[in-house]
């Protein structure tokens, strides 16, 4: 049984892209420059794609504060509707309608800044 032909490693000497009269550092040295350029097209490939992927990103904030915003506003809405008429002057009150009263004057806040300045 006769073992397995390898294939031969390239070497400076028998290069496709060696010349003649052409010594093996300036070989190197266009091999070096050729992957360089590789390099640079792949960052630039790589920079296109974050680029995008940026923008996908920002459309979904875009989207998820739409979203913020009306629950905002629907928080803010019930919990106009559940307010009592006159709690009693000695009634502190309760922490989920600090957090209601907190999200109704950040929902009207947000619809004013959101708007943009009005000409």
């Amino acid at each position: 049984m006769n073992p397995p032909t390898w294939p031969k490693p390239v070497t400076m000497t028998n290069s496709p892209t060696r010349r003649r009269g052409e010594g093996p550092l300036q070989s190197r040295k266009k091999l070096l420059l050729a992957e360089s350029e590789l390099n640079r097209a792949q960052l630039v490939q790589e920079c296109r794609t974050l680029a995008d992927e940026g923008r996908a990103l920002k459309e979904s904030a875009r989207d998820i504060s739409a979203i913020a915003t009306a629950v905002a506003t629907l928080v803010a809405g019930l919990a106009a509707l559940r307010r009592k008429k006159c709690p009693p002057a000695a009634a502190k009150p309760s922490w989920l309608q600090t957090i209601l009263q907190g999200a109704g004057v950040v929902s009207a806040l947000w619809s004013e800044f959101r708007a943009g300045p009005k000409a």
